[in-house]
């Protein structure tokens, strides 16, 4: 997902925040912790009828891969993501077990790929030079994804206290927009000895790459306390 506006993202986990350091005093709430594909969270849940759940999530997961090629070139990446996850949950069975999950994503992510030491572009040495060259690549995909999954958890239809949650599902992250061009940081152009056809070239090998994760896979198991 692409950059999501820094004001609304932090607005929203202020919200959910707030609601969980309240939802003791709120009857029917469930509150907990998560972990999963998405890293780390928070959950919040609340009733709308017998068989509905409302449910909101804020996630942050951060990682490294190394030497992940993508296009002709190897790169190390960092990566971090935050994500609100905001779904409806239906209970087809009274004892509300099993349940389908419908809604969205919305993510906020920061990628730095950097091309490792053995780059080399039209005969430049590009990785062994980056104080000079900046390879700047671009993958950003839609601020919402729409998210479909289905669940099962352990909870009693009346006493409180701790249950827990395990899911599965999909996001769909839709097609990418990416760019990619290499600048000569003295120059803050393109270098003369690189055609743009060459750079045309390789972005197309990047966008057949990153066409291949249009969906992302969601599995997370939570360890939720009821307050009712």
């Amino acid at each position: 997902m692409n950059k999501l506006n820094h004001t609304l993202l932090r607005g929203l986990a202020g919200i959910a925040l707030c609601l969980t350091l309240n939802s003791a005093l709120a009857k029917d709430y469930s509150v907990g912790f998560k972990v999963g594909t998405m890293g780390l969270g928070v959950e919040i849940n609340k009733p709308l009828q017998e068989s509905l759940d409302l449910r909101l999530s804020l996630n942050y997961i951060e990682g490294q891969v190394s030497h992940f090629k993508v296009g002709s070139i190897e790169y190390d990446v960092e990566a971090s993501a935050t994500a609100i996850q905001a779904v409806v949950d239906w209970y087809p069975q009274q004892n509300k077990k099993f349940y389908l999950s419908g809604g969205f994503l919305l993510g906020n992510d920061n990628i730095n790929p950097e091309p490792t030491p053995d780059f080399v572009f039209r005969g430049i040495k590009i990785g062994q030079a980056l104080d000079r060259f900046e390879v700047d690549l671009k993958v950003d995909y839609a601020d919402i994804a729409p998210y479909i999954g289905v669940g099962y958890n352990n909870k009693t239809e009346k006493n409180k206290g701790w249950f827990y949650s395990a899911e599965l599902g999909l996001a769909y992250l839709g097609m990418p927009k990416v760019g990619f061009n290499i600048i000569d940081k003295a120059t803050g152009e393109t270098p003369i000895l690189i055609p743009q056809e060459a750079l045309d070239k390789e972005l197309v090998k990047i966008k057949n790459k990153v066409d291949n994760y249009k969906i992302f896979p969601v599995m997370s198991f939570s360890w939720i306390y009821r307050f009712n």
